[in-house]
């Protein structure tokens, strides 16, 4: 019981941190984090989100895949991913995709296993250059951080 109501303190925390709107700045694991901010985790981390394509039109679903090849647990709720767009080189949060209802649960991804969801994109989603961006904890450093997979095209 006690960690169901710490992953959902966690949980809470996670998204609440992740509802800035502005690019935040990458790290690697165990670099520190200005309070208030969620990282975006650099390549070569051991933890990925992948698509299952690299192009979709507005409406099509996207299967996402977190893997984690870190050496322990971590946190997610893939279903509370958000959508960016890139606008004249920055990443710009959907804050209209963001309206989902979502199970406010953490779920453990072991070392070494994935974890599959599927994303649906709105159906009046504006063409252009995309990618996915979750949050996660890091059980062995205490930490959160995002994840973003990579940029995918959208057309109408």
């Amino acid at each position: 019981m006690l960690r169901t109501v710490s992953s959902f303190v966690l949980l809470a925390a996670l998204l609440l941190v992740g509802c800035s709107d502005s690019t935040s700045p990458e790290t690697g694991l165990g670099e520190p984090v200005p309070p208030g901010e969620s990282a975006l985790l650099v390549d070569g981390s051991g933890l990925h989100l992948s698509t299952d394509r690299s192009a979709y039109q507005a409406g099509d679903t996207v299967q996402l895949a977190l893997v984690n090849e870190t050496s322990g647990e971590v946190g997610h709720n893939l279903c509370f991913a958000a959508l960016e767009q890139e606008v004249e080189g920055e990443w710009v949060l959907d804050t209209a995709s963001a309206d989902r209802v979502c199970l406010t649960v953490l779920y453990l991804l072991p070392a070494g296993e994935t974890a599959d969801h599927p994303r649906e994109l709105p159906a009046d989603l504006e063409a252009g250059t995309w990618r996915v961006r979750a949050h996660v904890h890091l059980a062995d450093e205490g930490e959160h951080r995002d994840v973003a997979s990579p940029p995918f095209e959208v057309t109408p």
